[in-house]
C-alpha cells in the first residue's frame, strides 16, 4: 500500500499515467516485472492495462448510457471473459460492498459524485488487478465513506495480493497507509 501526496499540480498524475502505461515517458525507464518498457510496443501496454492493473480515475471514467452495474459488467466481460450472469453477480458483489445496492440500475448522471466514485472503485477492484492505481479515489467522499473506501480497498488488496498506489491530496488517508510519499 502507497499513498503517494501533494498538493495540486506537482505531477501526481502524471506520475500515475506513466506507471499505468496511459502516457509515455521521454527520459529514464519503466520497468515491469524486471522488463524495460522502453521497446514495448501498442499490443504489450494493451495487454499490461487489460490483466495487470485496474484504474480509478478522479472523473471517474463509468460509460454514461450504462447503468452502474452494467459499467461493471461489461468490463468483466472484456477483460475476464465472463459471461454476463456471472459478471452481473460479480458487480452486485462489489456494488454491495461499497454500500451501493439502492443504485445499481442507474445512470452513472443520476446518482452524486461520491456514489459515482464508489462504483469506479468497485469497477476497478472486480477486476482483480495486480495493481490498483486509484487518483483522488476519496476526494468526493465524506469522512464515514472514505473510511469504508480505503478500509475495502485495504481488505481487497490483502485478499488478492494486489498493490494499491493511491495519488491524493487528502490528507485523511495517511492513517491508513504504512507507506506514504510527500510530494
Amino acid at each position: 500500500f502507497v499513498a503517494i501526496l501533494g498538493p495540486s499540480g506537482c505531477g501526481k498524475t502524471t506520475a500515475l499515467n506513466i506507471i499505468g502505461g496511459l502516457d509515455r515517458y521521454t527520459k529514464g525507464d519503466l520497468i515491469i516485472n524486471g522488463t524495460s518498457t522502453k521497446e514495448f510496443k501498442e499490443r504489450d501496454w494493451d495487454a499490461y492495462r487489460n490483466h495487470s492493473i485496474g484504474f480509478v480515475f478522479q472523473s471517474h471514467n463509468l460509460f454514461p448510457h450504462l447503468s452502474l452495474k452494467r459499467n461493471i459488467t461489461v468490463v468483466l466481460e472484456k477483460t475476464r471473459g465472463l459471461k454476463k450472469p456471472a459478471a452481473e453477480e460479480m458487480a452486485l458483489k462489489y456494488l454491495h460492498l461499497l454500500h451501493l445496492d439502492d443504485q445499481v440500475n442507474k445512470l452513472p448522471k443520476n446518482v452524486s459524485g461520491g456514489q459515482a466514485q464508489r462504483a469506479s472503485i468497485a469497477r476497478a477492484l472486480s477486476v482483480d488487478p495486480d495493481i490498483i492505481f486509484l487518483d483522488e479515489p476519496t476526494s468526493s467522499l465524506d469522512d464515514e465513506n472514505c473510511k469504508i473506501v480505503i478500509e475495502l480497498l485495504k481488505h481487497q488488496a490483502k485478499q488478492t495480493n494486489a498493490n494499491l498506489i493511491v495519488i491524493t491530496h487528502d490528507q485523511r488517508i495517511k492513517p491508513f497507509f504504512q507507506n506514504s510519499i510527500t510530494l
